[in-house]
């Protein structure tokens, strides 16, 4: 009997020690996969659910499905595919400004511009392939396929090549190769073997990353489901009744003081083709069973317009709510006599979690015009006491913070919405940024903002929103007091359906497949804000503005946030946080074995993942330690090659407006200090106050700007103010590195001095001027073509003011600095600033041409390697040949003048107006003025460096040493003499390695971006 206990016993510690191991392999081939599939691109956000692990548990679940109803004794039928995609996918590129069009795709306005519409492209690519299915049905009486509206689509048109060469860019390749198979399937009417197709096209796009227009990604890794959805309708033998494709067609059909009725003409179309399709087989009770893989494909919102359609027909003016819940279990609706559609959840929402809760919503798509008029008076009229009770509500809520914790009940409960509100700014880190005030009027809690009074939101619950609801990507403005339910085993969920389907006496099954590729922004940013909200519940340290999760301006900017070691830290991670809480939640899942779908309460969930952590081991640990910091350095290396040299990238992403605020203070620090004249010393003195009357703001800036629009005519302005005030250089003389002389009236043109000022409190950057009074009196023109003026300043259209009884430019003619004198003589066909003959190509512009054939058009070339390539071109070496060949025959004639008796002094009065309007010679540099020059070089280079134009095809990159002193040789053999005027037969400087930008490199680099 001791025995046998005792072999129990080891029988039972083998068990435990089985079941351990299994569950360590479980989470390390987890970690593998989910790490592995993650995607980097900010359209990536809502697919991280999408990912292969996942899907080994979705993959097969359909497959069961149709066998558990088969082996039920229900008569399969057949199946109805529905393959949508998103019309606005891709922009139009024809103007329209009177279509109603669907918009409610999720962006914010943040510091740094608005962000990212993500939109799903394959679905788009997808439709594309079958454009002209319609024109060749017709030919060949195929009844069974069938694309809604798709004449309607723009980008379909058949006289769109160029339109489409642009847009898809390489994948149009793949696309037209991949559309002539899939026609000569349909001629054979063989729908597998288009899914095949598909499959092949999915798979191609995705493991090759293929590109379309501005060098975006083609696909998400959601793309796998749709891979294998189409690998599971390829494995069943169930026959195709009908297969629709079309744009929007499952949208939710409602008009709002946000959404005309014009905007779902698409959906409303195909609610009356796809409502005869439900009709009883054979006079039996039917059912229709819509089913996906993933959410967000339309099956509630079809049912909810059929719905409308059955009980108001065409009058979508009366049309209900339509129902965005998204259930854990089926939903069976009986349409009509024997007709019956069954809801089915996702089938990815089996193996995962579900927050519920309520949602700040556009009050335009929830109230009547009359109800939010008024609520927006109550605000005007009392907003200034509004945010005075919020700013209190803000102290009491960090006051129960710090007593009791993010957990404190009174901070979850659906009775203080505000507080809840108020708890998740300070939890997510948004406090500061935040300009949304939470009140309450008339029973109904609201949001307003501060910043524009006629934006305000409502609380509704998410089972009752609008897709725009689920969409909001504000976390903080999700509460799930209804907590995170948790999914029933899959074989509860089955039993649940076949006891439904057997009450309701259904003999005969019809499965309508939901295919559709829109983009997942709405049940799983339901899912991300929740994840947002419990990763900072979780680590104190993670912040979602430096995560994966951050809102995305541009699909560079991870690659500047990643290029800083601290931002890198924080992301990588983040990526482990996320990979260790999806993992205990799935664990949770398994464990729980649930039995009903009420939710867990975001401080008891938290409570158990904690618990959770603490059972991964440290192979687990490890494992993903490196698996997070592998997959972190193959991104950015992946991002380095697509971004790397980008325009965008390099000129905006990269741009510290910081810089240019110390840029600033040294340019003003030369005129006010080292300069040797007062009039120059006083008009540089910066404002102290930049609020006072007598200052003019050009622009004003948010320090974390990397809006380009906003951004380009700021930097345009400030490099071409720049480059013209170190011009101003030129009849200068250095004394010593603190002792510039220089004469006022010397000066080759005057200018009103402009500053970059930093107010600390708005971290708003300002590019401000005095404002002087009007110089009235005539100006004199110089009619002296001076090199430089000529270069530099466009006199045509001049204003000047009055700064001590002189005139100084102002509102001079703005030059593009892309091309000619500011872009290292690159003519790029502009030659704006060369005022040349745009017949004549610079050996610079002939060899960036020649680099960019091959490249993307948005890549740049670096100064090192064009001066590699200048170096070793004949059309260069010829044309500086004949630069030095004009110097040295100016330099003869000049001699020759010196030698001619004062009698050669008088001319003829027609050969003297010749003689001034004739473009002088160039000439050799004074060695006296070499010190200047030098100065005017480094200047020009650190300015190219931190400052570039968004539209150049040349760069200097930021603290690239290589690139700076590439920029100075190019700048002294190109740009002085041809723009100049001057040239220098030895080299200026002894050592370039050893020259250093303004002031010196330990200044630049040692600057915090």
């Amino acid at each position: 009997m001791l025995k046998n206990k005792f072999k129990n016993k080891i029988y039972l510690i083998f068990l435990i020690l089985l079941s351990s191991q299994i569950n360590a392999n479980n989470n390390e081939i987890f970690i593998k996969k989910f790490i592995k599939d993650y995607g980097f691109k900010p359209r990536d956000r809502y697919t991280h659910e999408y990912n292969s692990a996942l899907l080994d548990k979705t993959a097969v679940s359909l497959d069961k499905l149709e066998e558990e109803l088969a082996n039920n004794n229900f008569d399969l039928a057949g199946r109805i595919v529905i393959t949508g995609y998103e019309e606005q996918a891709f922009p139009s590129y024809f103007y329209r400004y009177k279509k109603a069009y669907i918009n409610d795709e999720a962006q914010e306005k943040t510091n740094a511009g608005w962000t990212l519409k993500l939109h799903n492209i394959f679905g788009f690519l997808t439709g594309f392939l079958f454009r002209d299915l319609n024109f060749y049905l017709n030919h060949w009486n195929n009844n069974i396929l069938e694309h809604v509206n798709s004449n309607d689509v723009e980008m379909f048109r058949v006289n769109s090549k160029i339109i489409h060469e642009h847009a898809f860019a390489n994948t149009l390749n793949i696309l037209n190769s991949t559309e002539f198979e899939i026609i000569k399937n349909l001629k054979n009417n063989n729908y597998k073997n288009i899914l095949k197709e598909l499959t092949k096209f999915w798979t191609l796009i995705y493991t090759k990353d293929a590109k379309i227009g501005d060098n975006k990604s083609a696909s998400t890794q959601d793309i796998l489901f749709s891979i294998e959805y189409a690998n599971h309708l390829i494995r069943s033998n169930l026959p195709f009744k009908k297969w629709y494709f079309g744009p929007d067609i499952t949208y939710p059909i409602e008009i709002s003081l946000a959404q005309q009725k014009e905007a779902t003409l698409h959906a409303q179309k195909f609610v009356t083709i796809f409502s005869k399709n439900l009709e009883p087989i054979n006079n039996t009770p039917t059912v229709y069973i819509f089913c996906s893989f993933v959410d967000g494909v339309g099956k509630s919102t079809l049912l909810g317009n059929i719905k409308n359609y059955f009980k108001y027909g065409v009058n979508i003016e009366n049309y209900d709510r339509v129902d965005n819940s998204s259930s854990q279990l089926a939903d069976i609706f009986k349409l009509k006599t024997n007709v019956f559609i069954a809801d089915l959840p996702a089938q990815v929402s089996h193996f995962t979690y579900k927050p519920d809760g309520y949602v700040y919503v556009n009050a335009q798509r929830e109230l009547e015009k009359d109800i939010k008029d008024n609520i927006e008076i109550f605000i005007n009229e009392n907003k200034e006491t509004l945010e005075q009770e919020f700013n209190k509500k803000i102290l009491f809520t960090k006051n129960i913070i710090n007593l009791n914790g993010y957990l404190a009940p009174e901070l979850n409960n659906i009775n203080n919405p505000e507080l809840a509100f108020i708890k998740n700014l300070i939890l997510i880190k948004k406090e500061k940024i935040n300009n949304w005030i939470a009140f309450n009027f008339n029973n109904n809690n609201y949001l307003f903002n501060k910043l524009n009074t006629s934006e305000i939101r409502i609380l509704t619950q998410l089972s009752t929103v609008q897709s725009e609801g689920l969409k909001n990507i504000e976390s903080e403005q999700m509460l799930f007091f209804e907590g995170i339910r948790l999914p029933l085993p899959y074989n509860l969920f089955m039993q649940d359906l076949t006891d439904k389907l057997n009450n309701n006496n259904i003999k005969k099954v019809v499965f309508v497949d939901f295919t559709s590729m829109y983009p997942r922004s709405s049940r799983e940013n339901v899912r991300i804000n929740y994840l947002i909200q419990q990763m900072c519940l979780l680590d104190k340290n993670f912040d979602p503005n430096l995560s994966l999760y951050r809102n995305f301006v541009n699909d560079s900017e991870l690659l500047y946030l990643l290029n800083n070691n601290y931002n890198y830290q924080k992301i990588l991670n983040s990526l482990k946080l996320e990979t260790k809480t999806r993992l205990v939640l799935l664990n949770l899942i398994d464990k729980q074995n649930r039995t009903d779908i009420t939710g867990i309460s975001i401080p008891d969930i938290t409570n158990l993942i904690n618990s959770e952590f603490l059972e991964l081991n440290n192979n687990n640990i490890n494992l993903l330690n490196n698996y997070a910091q592998e997959k972190v350095i193959l991104e950015k290396n992946k991002l380095e090659k697509i971004y790397g040299k980008t325009k965008n990238y390099l000129a905006i992403q990269q741009l510290s407006l910081n810089n240019l605020l110390y840029f600033s203070s040294l340019i003003t620090d030369i005129y006010a200090n080292k300069i040797t004249d007062e009039e120059l010393n006083k008009i540089w003195q910066k404002p102290e106050n930049i609020n006072a009357q007598d200052i003019y703001s050009y622009f004003k800036l948010n320090k974390e700007c990397k809006d380009e629009i906003l951004l380009t005519p700021f930097i345009k302005k400030l490099r071409s103010y720049w480059y013209k005030v170190i011009a101003n250089l030129f009849n200068s003389k250095i004394i010593n590195e603190d002792k510039i002389e220089l004469d006022s009236k010397n000066i080759i043109a005057n200018l009103v001095p402009l500053f970059l000022d930093y107010n600390l409190n708005n971290q708003e950057i300002s590019l401000i001027s005095r404002l002087y009074p009007k110089h009235e009196d005539k100006i004199k023109k110089n009619k002296n073509i001076n090199f430089i003026i000529n270069s530099f300043f466009d006199l045509k259209e001049t204003h000047y003011i009055n700064i001590n009884n002189s005139p100084y430019l102002l509102d001079y003619k703005q030059e593009d600095t892309d091309a000619g004198l500011f872009n290292f003589d690159n003519n790029n066909f502009k030659d704006k600033a060369t005022k040349e003959s745009n017949t004549k190509k610079s050996a610079i512009t002939f060899i960036v041409q020649k680099y960019k054939q091959d490249k993307p058009i948005d890549n740049v070339i670096t100064t090192n390697k064009l001066y590699k390539k200048l170096k070793d071109s004949y059309i260069w070496q010829r044309e500086y040949k004949k630069l030095l060949k004009k110097a040295k025959k100016q330099a003869e004639n000049n001699k020759d003048n010196n030698n001619n008796n004062n009698n050669n002094t008088k001319k003829d009065t027609r050969d003297k107006n010749k003689q001034k309007n004739k473009k002088p010679k160039l000439k050799f540099i004074n060695p006296e003025q070499i010190p200047t020059v030098q100065l005017i070089i480094r200047l020009l280079a650190t300015l190219e460096m931190i400052i570039k134009d968004p539209n150049s095809d040349i760069v200097v990159r930021t603290n690239n040493k290589k690139d700076f002193k590439a920029a100075i040789k190019i700048i002294e053999q190109v740009t002085l003499p041809k723009y100049f005027g001057i040239i220098n037969e030895k080299e200026m400087f002894e050592d370039y390695d050893s020259v250093e930008p303004y002031p010196n490199w330990q200044y630049w680099e040692n600057l915090k971006v």
